[in-house]
C-alpha cells in the first residue's frame, strides 16, 4: 500500500473513499468494499482522510480520543487491500477550502477521482457546507461518479465512532469490538 502523509501527490484513475476513518467500523468497511469493487474497472482504491482529528485544528480540543492510532489504521487498511492511503495534513488553510474547490483541486486534480464513495452523513469543505448531494450535482462538470453508502446499523442505531467511544467508556469492549 502506498502511504501518503503530505499534500504533494498526484494520481490518476482512482476510486476514493472519503472520511475520518478513525475507527474503521463496520459502516466504514462498506465504503472500503465499494472502492475495492472499482478495481475491477481498472481504478486504484484510495482512502482519503486526515493526519489529525479535524477538531484539533478547528477548536484546539486536545482531549478528543481517536479509536485507532494512525499506525493501526494504516495496518487495517493495508490488510483490507487498499492501494493508497492519503493522510492529508489538516491545516486552517485546508479547512478554509470551499467544497467546490476541494472537489476540483484535491479530488479531481490531485487524487484523480473517477469514483467518489461517501456515507449519507458525509460533509466536507469550509464549514462542512459540502455533502453527497453537492458531490452528485458537480459530478458531470468534473467527470466522476458518486456512490453513496447507507449507514450500517446495530441494535437499531447507526454505527459510528461516537457510538463505539460511548460503549468503550461504559466498559463494553465486546460491544465495541462487534461494531468494529
Amino acid at each position: 500500500m502506498e502511504y501518503i502523509t503530505s499534500s504533494d501527490f498526484h494520481f490518476k484513475n482512482t476510486a476514493v473513499a472519503l472520511g475520518k476513518f478513525e475507527g474503521i467500523h463496520r459502516g466504514h468497511q462498506l465504503l472500503m468494499d465499494e472502492v475495492k469493487k472499482q478495481e475491477l474497472h481498472g481504478l486504484q482504491s484510495v482512502v482519503f482522510t486526515f493526519d489529525r482529528p479535524t477538531r484539533l485544528t478547528l477548536t484546539g480540543d486536545t482531549k478528543y480520543k481517536q479509536i485507532y492510532t494512525k499506525e493501526e489504521r494504516k495496518t487495517i487498511l493495508e490488510k483490507r487491500g487498499i492501494n493508497i492511503l492519503i493522510e492529508h495534513p489538516f491545516t486552517k488553510e485546508f479547512a478554509a477550502l470551499t467544497p467546490e474547490r476541494f472537489i476540483r483541486e484535491v479530488l479531481v486534480e490531485k487524487v484523480g477521482a473517477k469514483v467518489i464513495v461517501v456515507g449519507t452523513d458525509f460533509h466536507f469543505g469550509y464549514q462542512r457546507r459540502g455533502d453527497h448531494a453537492m458531490l452528485q450535482k458537480l459530478a458531470p462538470k468534473y467527470g466522476y461518479t458518486v456512490e453513496v453508502v447507507e449507514k450500517e446499523q446495530s441494535h437499531g442505531r447507526d454505527i459510528s465512532s461516537t457510538y463505539i467511544r460511548e460503549e468503550l467508556a461504559l466498559g463494553n469492549v465486546a460491544k465495541a469490538n462487534e461494531l468494529l
